[in-house]
């Protein structure tokens, strides 16, 4: 890993999965492993027509909403936590 936090894909493990420069990608932890994939663009606009229209229905911005859903899950596991 670089300096700057960037990994270096072997030309093989981009030639057997199609990657190519400037692509997308989505990192997933997993436990202690970390799992790359390409996003398929058509499916990441599906996501961001269906955000978009949930926030014109409820006049909220749903990434906000998912951060304090996280940020209720992390208070909530911490009162729950053993002392």
């Amino acid at each position: 890993m670089s300096s700057k936090g960037q990994l270096h894909v072997p030309i093989e493990v981009r030639r057997k999965l199609g990657l190519r420069e400037g692509m997308r990608m989505r990192i997933v932890v997993r436990g202690a492993d970390v799992v790359l994939s390409p996003i398929n663009e058509a499916e990441a606009e599906t996501a961001r027509r269906i955000a978009a229209a949930w926030t014109v229905r409820t006049g909220r911005d749903l990434v906000e909403e998912l951060h304090e859903s996280r940020r209720r899950e992390r208070r909530r596991d911490r009162a729950r936590a053993p002392r």
